[in-house]
């Protein structure tokens, strides 16, 4: 199994205050830690609305918030119940500390037409002058008038806490998506908690998208994003995002860590949650895909990119709408575990599948997991390693009615040499060639458990196949395994319905001590 711990381990320091004291990198610490309720008067802030700021949404505040932190290294904001309106980013780099807390305070951006400069309300801090310390909370952002979605919040600081914050209806000018966050720092660790954008984000193609700048590649906003200037280790702890046109939250930071804690991710085009670094953690997590744009050609619920290190544990995933894979391990992905994941795939129209390796993905072991299928796609796909780099998969639940008839027979198709397959339960009655397991892979061994389908419910086309202490039964009658390769192939100690086929002809196999009943 992976490290959850990982990295720097759990005694790293993440900074100067207090109130983060108790987050480590474990587990435990950091899903509990109430570190964070200080009030926020303790930091002497300075109340924006006796400053000028007005909070009937009359006029913009951005001035009022440029003077105030013109100048200043170390300074707290406090804003009163109210709507305020800004019409111009605030762009405040290179302090020692900045925080900004909210009491019922909701920022509502001007009219994209309207606002002037870069699409930012707030930017604090950037990768060449990041923000020594940084925290904001308490924060809402109305965007529910149209043409308002500009970025609410990009936070580049060594050290940064956030919680609360919530944007309020859908991202829809185009332009860059609601939230930013790097730890600069590669020795500090951050908590991003309770940030949500539940409405998601338009795509770029229909909205006006006349304000500078649009997203890069131009398909629309990602929801929450991770630059390639993050360095140090982030928790996102129970945050919620809707649909997004590109990543729901997402990392493309190879050298920072991205640990996701419960919350939801909805919807979103390419993934839902995707990640890179050298450690990337989801646990507690619910992914939902139950609403298809027609933009949305790929929405994947889990992607794992460029990274030595992944651990998706204890994390529902439901692709009732399914036009992307519900797990995609991809080529540079070099260590992977799935343990104690529910997988539901659900499509008519397609055949997704739920777990999908790639290539030159490196070690992924799946183990105490359940999968669903309803679609016609394979729950596991293990693709030909390229650097003969095995699968191990155990204690693994497959059921669902899916056909064989469209996109795939299998339940299970590996191509992994040497990969193992043990205790593991397969029920296929869908209608059509549907199996339960084909090994293309030389050297595997498929090991205990039952495998039961409608057609043969074990295929080989490999050789040096053992498969041994399971119980094997097709629906239809059919032979419990088909051998199209069967040289060096050892069977024993198994209960195989209606016995054994070989087209081939080729009787280079063991077989002992196994039982054939008739069903």
């Amino acid at each position: 199994m992976n490290n959850p711990k990982g990295g720097r381990g759990g005694n790293s320091s993440i900074g100067r205050r207090t109130f983060l004291a108790g987050v480590g990198a474990t587990v435990g610490a950091a899903a509990t830690s109430g570190t964070a309720s200080a009030y926020h008067d303790s930091y002497d802030p300075v109340n924006v609305v006796e400053a000028g700021a007005a909070n009937d949404g009359s006029e913009s505040i951005t001035g009022v918030l440029e003077e105030l932190v013109s100048g200043e290294d170390d300074i707290s904001l406090y804003f009163p119940p109210g709507e305020y309106l800004m019409d111009e980013q605030l762009r405040h780099t290179g302090f020692e500390s900045f925080a900004m807390f909210g009491d019922d305070a909701t920022i509502r951006p001007a009219p994209a037409d309207e606002f002037d400069g870069p699409a930012r309300l707030f930017k604090l801090g950037t990768s060449y002058s990041p923000g020594d310390w940084g925290r904001v909370q308490n924060i809402d952002f109305d965007f529910t008038e149209s043409n308002t979605g500009l970025r609410a919040l990009q936070m580049q600081c060594n050290d940064l806490y956030v919680r609360n914050v919530h944007v309020r209806g859908q991202h829809d000018t185009g332009t860059w998506g609601p939230f930013q966050f790097d730890v600069i720092d590669p020795d500090e660790i951050a908590v991003v908690k309770n940030v949500t954008a539940l409405d998601g984000g338009e795509y770029s193609e229909n909205t006006p998208n006349d304000h500078y700048p649009s997203p890069v590649g131009g398909g629309g906003p990602t929801g929450i994003i991770i630059s390639p200037a993050h360095k140090g280790r982030i928790w996102f702890k129970h945050c919620e995002l809707g649909g997004f046109p590109d990543n729901g939250l997402y990392s493309s930071a190879e050298d920072g860590e991205i640990m996701v804690y419960g919350g939801s991710y909805r919807n979103s085009n390419v993934a839902n949650i995707r990640i890179d670094g050298p450690l990337g953690y989801i646990k507690h997590a619910e992914v939902v895909v139950d609403e298809t744009r027609p933009e949305d050609g790929n929405q994947r619920g889990i992607r794992l990119d460029v990274g030595d290190d992944f651990w998706v544990y204890d994390t529902d995933i439901r692709m009732e709408s399914a036009t992307g894979d519900a797990i995609r391990v991809t080529n540079s992905a070099n260590n992977t575990t799935i343990q104690d994941v529910s997988i539901m795939v659900d499509d008519d129209d397609d055949a997704e599948d739920a777990i999908s390796v790639s290539p030159s993905a490196g070690e992924v072991t799946i183990f105490d997991s359940e999968i669903e299928m309803r679609s016609g796609g394979t729950a596991i796909d293990l693709k030909a390693s390229d650097d003969d780099v095995p699968a191990l998969v155990e204690s693994v639940t497959i059921t669902g009615d899916a056909s064989g008839g469209y996109g795939g027979s299998h339940a299970i198709r590996c191509e992994r040499d040497e990969s193992r397959f043990y205790d593991l339960t397969v029920d296929q009655p869908g209608d059509d060639y549907r199996r339960c397991i084909t090994i293309n892979g030389d050297d595997c061994i498929v090991a205990y458990g039952e495998y039961r389908s409608t057609h043969h419910p074990i295929i080989n086309n490999a050789e040096d196949t053992a498969i041994l202490g399971l119980t094997a039964e097709a629906y239809n009658g059919q032979e419990a395994i088909k051998m199209y390769e069967a040289e060096d192939v050892s069977i024993y100690d198994c209960v195989l319905y209606n016995g054994i086929t070989n087209p081939s002809d080729n009787d280079d196999y063991f077989v002992n001590d196994n039982s054939y009943p008739d069903n």
